[in-house]
């Protein structure tokens, strides 16, 4: 069995990101982040962890994270990725030191 690309997922993805991409830029979202809907999924749910390339919800400035977490609970609701909203909290309000 071979692999099928899906281009509507593919096509759909890209004009989510193409509506969101500067608000997210803006919030202090790491390009590596947005390359997929794979690796936006996969940072949301690592809590904006990115082992990989070093980046953390603490690198955010207060405002960034309080733009970061209204765009979040926009669009996932208050529930879904519940800690990283709470990181992003702390972020805000000068707790998060790490």
């Amino acid at each position: 069995m071979s692999y099928k690309h899906d281009g509507k997922k593919t096509n759909d993805w890209l004009k989510w990101l193409k509506a969101h991409r500067l608000k997210l830029i803006e919030c202090g979202v790491p390009d590596a982040a947005l390359e997929t809907e794979h690796h936006w999924i996969r940072f949301l749910e690592e809590d904006g962890c990115d082992y990989i390339s070093g980046w953390f919800p603490s690198m955010l400035s207060p405002s960034q994270a309080q733009a970061l977490h209204s765009f979040i609970r926009e669009n996932y609701g208050a529930m879904q990725y519940r800690s990283f909203l709470r990181d992003l909290e702390d972020v805000s309000s000068g707790k998060h030191t790490t």
